[in-house]
Order: C-alpha cells, then structure tokens, then sequence
C-alpha cells in the first residue's frame, strides 16, 4: 500500500518521501529477488528513470552485471527471472544432499 513520510534523518530528512508497505502473508510464497526487482524496475517507470544503480554495489550483490545491465535496459522482469532458472535448478540440485532440513519454498 502506498506510505508517505518524512524521515528525521539521513541525506532526506526534513523532505517528503513516498514509498510502499509491503505486507508479507505467507513468507514461504515470496521469492524476495523477484519482488525487488519488480519494486526497482516500478520505481524506475515512475521516476522516469532518475534512479541510478550503484553499479559496483549492485553487481557485487546480484553477483554479475547481467540482472543490473537488463533492468537499465528496461527488459522484462519475467525475461530477467527466467534467464536465471536452469541454473537455479541446478543449484537446487547441489544443494539437496546438504540440507539439514526439507526445503518449503522450492
């Protein structure tokens, strides 16, 4: 839902801010990369792209520059998503035969 604040502080303290409340229902369901690109690629249409992405950050994070240059390059959120599955399963995968317990959310 929307939210709008004025923060006492940081660089935008003293300044009208709007934003989003995002209220989790079932936290097995979220896939939390998805949601904040879909939220980066939403802020971006709005601001009419002023909003820059610390490159290097955001690379380091991501773990590559391929999720950062697709979102810059406006592509889809699905098409960024989908490009990153076989090596998710392949992950998955990996990952099965170390896992103290059953994984809820694959």
């Amino acid at each position: 839902r929307p939210s709008d604040q004025t923060p006492d502080s940081s660089k935008f303290a003293g300044q009208a801010c709007r934003g989003v409340i995002i209220e989790v229902v079932d936290r097995l369901q979220v896939r939390s990369m998805e949601l904040g690109l879909r939220l980066l690629a939403a802020a971006r249409a709005v601001a009419g792209g002023r909003v820059q992405l610390m490159a290097n950050t955001f690379d380091r994070l991501a773990g590559t520059d391929q999720v950062r240059t697709a979102i810059e390059a406006a592509r889809p959120v699905e098409d960024i998503v989908a490009a990153w599955q076989p090596e998710l399963v392949h992950f998955r995968s990996v990952r099965e035969k170390y896992l103290l317990y059953r994984d809820r959310t694959a």
